[in-house]
Formats: structure tokens, sequence, C-alpha cells
């Protein structure tokens, strides 16, 4: 038998095994973690998948959730406490993992977008980026690249486009214009393979520096 566990280990296991199954990044696990409420970065994605974050209801109501939405599938929150050992709950009671999955064991729940207000907006808003591509004289040969970069945009991305005060889907036709490729994807270029976050902040400012140029010339 595995040896008994913290219930936020157990989870942070489950987890890091199902996103890494589904080919799911931190970052893009992270923006779907936001749209649920909770206020993610890849760091706290990172740290949960490490059992250093608290496993109340409510968070993993929301990162059952945020699954669902990343991976375009049902999936139950019986499937964060598969655990063949005991897991411990509190300072005075540890379950065996399978009987604490019978306590959530059912018909995963498939929640649709008409069933979250905030998804509505969601939608609409990544609808009217999608268009603002399309509208575009360019967009079949800028769209090749746009349009995927649009969809894998992470928190890079967010914040990149925040501090230049554009959308981030001007940032991913930006980013395709200069780059031929997404923000996120020219800064790990950039940064070499396995570059601390320093390294990737470095990187980060010298291309919005770039983007701001490309802004400021193409608005002359």
């Amino acid at each position: 038998m595995e040896p008994t566990k913290p219930i936020a280990e157990v989870v942070g296991g489950n987890l890091r095994r199902l996103r890494t199954a589904h080919g799911v990044t931190t970052d893009q696990l992270a923006i779907e973690c936001r749209w649920a409420g909770l206020k993610w970065t890849d760091s706290r994605v990172s740290a949960m998948e490490n059992g250093k974050v608290a496993c109340t209801l409510a968070t993993l109501v929301a990162l059952t959730l945020a699954l669902q939405s990343a991976f375009g599938q049902p999936i139950s929150m019986s499937d964060l406490l598969d655990y063949d050992g005991f897991v411990k709950l509190n300072d005075r009671l540890s379950m065996r993992g399978q009987r604490l999955k019978q306590f959530f064991a059912d018909t995963p729940v498939k929640v649709v977008g008409s069933d979250v207000a905030e998804e509505i907006e969601r939608r609409a808003e990544r609808s009217s980026a999608f268009n603002s591509i399309r509208d575009r004289d360019d967009w079949i040969e800028l769209g090749q690249v746009a349009i995927p970069a649009l969809h894998q945009s992470g928190a890079a991305e967010e914040r990149a486009a925040k501090e230049l005060g554009i959308s981030v889907a001007q940032l991913a036709i930006e980013s395709a214009k200069l780059w031929d490729r997404s923000f996120a994807d020219e800064r790990d270029r950039r940064a070499g393979e396995n570059s601390n976050a320093q390294k990737r902040g470095q990187v980060s400012r010298i291309l919005k520096t770039e983007l701001r140029q490309a802004i400021s010339d193409g608005n002359d």
C-alpha cells in the first residue's frame, strides 16, 4: 500500500498527471482557473501540483471546472482524489483514498456555457478576437500564425497585452507580423532552453519594446 499522504499532495499529484496526459501547460491551465474564479498564475498551478495549496471544496470545484474547460471533456472531482493509500484529511482523520473518492464518485458533471454567466462573456470576447483577425485584408497570411497564437495565449500574452494597452488578439497579430510566432514562443526561443524566470523576464521586456516600436510605426 502507498504511504499516507496529505490531501493537498494527492490532489496535486493527480492534477499534474491529468494535465500532462492532456498536453495542457501550466500557463494554459492558469487561464482556465482564472475563468473559474481562481486568481492563479502558472506558478500557482505548479504550487498546487506540489501539494502547497490548501484543498477547500470551493477550490476543488473551481479546479474541476477549469480542467473540464482545458480538456474539452467532463472531469469528475473524484479524479483529483484517486489514491491507493490513506489520505490525510486533518490531524486526526486519514481515510482510504478509494473510499474518499466515493464521496464524490458519480457521473462527471458536464457544465455547459449557459450554466456559468462568466463563460457567456468569455465566449463573446474570444469570438470578437477571432473576428478582428479575420476582418483584416491580410488575415489569410497572418491568420496561419495569429489564430493558433490566440488559441494558445496564456498569462504571458495577457500581461504583455495589458501593459501595451492592446487586446490579446492584437498582440497575436503584431507578434505574427514581427516574428512569425507567438509572443511566448519568441520569448522562449530567445531566452533559450531551461531558462529561468529572470531571463525570460528580461527577454519579455525586450520583446515589448519591439512591439511598442512596431505599433508606433504602424500608427504613423
